[in-house]
């Protein structure tokens, strides 16, 4: 994981400090130098994930920073000559303050404890993107879409566009016309979520979709197979023969 972080300094000394005390941390990189606030961007960025920030600069204080964006902001780490300004930073919520010149140990601290709060907020941010992710995919009895979770993502499909599922080990093949996909689910679980009017059991292997059938050819020992619009062809049971008959007399 790599951290980008801007340094906000009117000493060029102070800048090349900073670079050269990271320069053994190569998950941190400074991607962008200003030598006062005047030239921050006016719109927060979303781009930066750590800003060193000094507090006494030409026409505007470091405390102005927080003035010219809203929260939530990027970690803001004072690097500051000044043991004065302490107090009144962790007012304003800084992540932490140190002093000029910086002093090898205080580098290290720093570098692990920003690792954890950005490792932090970067599990923060998935875990809400997912809870928002499936509270959109919320599922109904009657909803005509389902969201099936794979190992490529979570994908929101139109019940009416399955084919027919295939019970594979621990997961259950959902096939479309051109396409499947792999779900850890059941056949059993997986059906409770569809429509049952339409999807029925047909093997132990297999559940179809009764409107997608063009054809039921009778085999000669009680079982039989139907044919799909999309050429497909599927074994029916004699364990299931009946539920597929009762379907497509109603």
């Amino acid at each position: 994981m790599k951290y980008r972080c801007w340094v906000v300094d009117d000493e060029i000394a102070a800048h090349k400090g900073l670079s050269m005390a990271f320069s053994d941390y190569k998950d941190f990189i400074m991607c962008a130098h200003y030598y006062s606030i005047d030239e921050l961007p006016e719109q927060q960025p979303k781009n930066v994930d750590v800003i060193f920030l000094d507090i006494e600069m030409p026409r505007a204080d470091g405390f102005s920073l927080f003035e010219l964006w809203q929260n939530p902001l990027p970690l803001v780490v004072f690097v500051t000559a000044y043991n004065r300004y302490a107090l009144k930073a962790f007012k304003y919520n800084a992540f932490d303050y140190l002093l000029k010149p910086l002093e090898k140990d205080m580098v290290e601290q720093l570098v692990e404890n920003l690792r954890q709060r950005l490792l932090e907020k970067q599990a923060f941010t998935q875990q809400t993107k997912f809870k928002s992710m499936i509270e959109q995919f919320n599922i109904t009895p009657n909803s005509q879409a389902i969201s099936l979770q794979t190992d490529e993502g979570l994908f929101r499909v139109k019940i009416k566009d399955i084919f027919y599922l295939e019970a594979v080990g621990d997961f259950v093949a959902v096939y479309f016309n051109d396409k499947s996909l792999l779900t850890r689910s059941t056949l059993k679980g997986l059906v409770l979520e569809l429509n049952n009017e339409i999807f029925v059991q047909i093997h132990r292997s297999f559940v179809i979709n009764t409107t997608k059938i063009i054809k039921i050819e009778k085999g000669r020992f009680g079982d039989g197979q139907v044919r799909l619009n999309n050429e497909q062809v599927l074994k029916v049971s004699r364990r299931y023969k009946h539920q597929i008959l009762n379907v497509i007399t109603k």
